[in-house]
């Protein structure tokens, strides 16, 4: 087969899926979009309160390839990258706290290791990182490293290719529904993790006017509400 003709084939079978998902996620697409430029809003202002947000910007970056990855049909991918974007966001939260890990990953001596980032004791995560940075938040923070874990397990399912994931994932370039909407709610769940981990660590450190999306966001967090001038 002509390699050219060949590519093109494989590019029209995105346009097909590409149209088909567009079609009928334009909501949800348009959410999960908001949900990054709430990440990337917050990141503004932990910029403008003068501290460092090593990869979070990496991270919405990788959390926006993965919706265009879902958009022509490269679910596994897809996946793959909110996984890494997941990761690079809670890394940056920890790195803010662990000055020299982060300069030792900046020139790749140090990798970012999820084990550390989700450690009950000492990770972003558990009580004792909530207790200095946001007590009032300790009441939730076992709940949402449970969730922590759960998804990522899930998405790292595509990383490592388990065989459940080949079951899922055709050879073939096709639309599949089932994983659209399985993606969907991981990257929802992904998003807010992140922004309830940098609230636990920035929250008390900006100004409360500048994250209003938040008590939209993560109104259902009784204190996270409270402490943004909402309802008891």
């Amino acid at each position: 087969m002509d390699i050219k003709k060949y590519f093109e084939k494989i590019s029209e079978q995105s346009k097909e899926i590409f149209e088909l998902t567009t079609n009928t996620y334009e909501q949800k697409l348009a959410k999960s979009h908001y949900l990054c430029t709430c990440i990337f809003d917050f990141s503004e202002e932990i910029i403008a309160a003068n501290d460092e947000i090593c990869a979070l910007k990496n991270a919405i970056s990788q959390l926006e390839t993965s919706l265009y990855c879902l958009t022509i049909g490269l679910y596994r991918q897809a996946n793959m990258c909110l996984r890494l974007g997941f990761e690079l966001a809670l890394g940056s939260i920890f790195f803010s706290t662990n000055k020299l890990e982060y300069l030792e990953w900046e020139i790749g001596k140090q990798d970012i290791r999820w084990s550390k980032l989700i450690d009950e004791e000492n990770g972003v995560l558990s009580e004792r990182f909530s207790i200095f940075f946001s007590s009032n938040l300790n009441k939730v923070i076992q709940e949402f490293n449970n969730r922590a874990s759960r998804v990522y397990r899930r998405l790292s399912e595509f990383v490592h290719g388990n065989n459940e994931t080949w079951s899922k994932v055709d050879l073939e370039l096709v639309y599949n529904k089932i994983l659209a909407d399985d993606f969907f709610n991981y990257f929802s769940e992904v998003c807010e993790i992140i922004l309830f981990t940098l609230s636990v660590r920035y929250l008390k450190k900006i100004e409360k006017d500048n994250l209003d999306f938040l008590i939209t966001e993560l109104s259902h967090i009784e204190e996270i509400r409270i402490y943004l001038g909402g309802p008891k």
